[in-house]
């Protein structure tokens, strides 16, 4: 299981389904399996910044897309999203959690 404070330092997933980090937000460009993800600046209404933790909290899925959050090509070049499956590069854990 990947830690998001390893690659990201000081990243959470906030109340209103946002992963951020200060004033950036994880981005789905496209929305498309294997579409890379940007960091963008968080905007509250923007569909393409919603994220949901399913499995256990153990997964992030894009609402817009339903495609998970997927590591595998993150030392190639950065973050993706990809079908949701069993894959350990879709594990993730905050160590904190703003959704209360």
């Amino acid at each position: 299981m990947l830690h998001l404070d390893l690659i990201f330092k000081e990243w959470a997933l906030t109340k209103d389904k946002s992963v951020k980090h200060m004033d950036l937000c994880l981005t789905v460009v496209d929305r498309v399996a294997g579409s890379l993800i940007k960091l963008q600046g968080c905007r509250e209404n923007d569909s393409r910044q919603k994220w949901e933790q399913i499995e256990s909290n153990s997964k992030l899925r894009h609402v817009g897309s339903n495609l998970c959050l997927d590591s595998r090509s993150a030392r190639m070049g950065g973050l993706t999203v990809e079908v949701c499956g069993p894959s350990l590069s879709q594990q993730w854990k905050f160590t904190l959690n703003l959704q209360s």
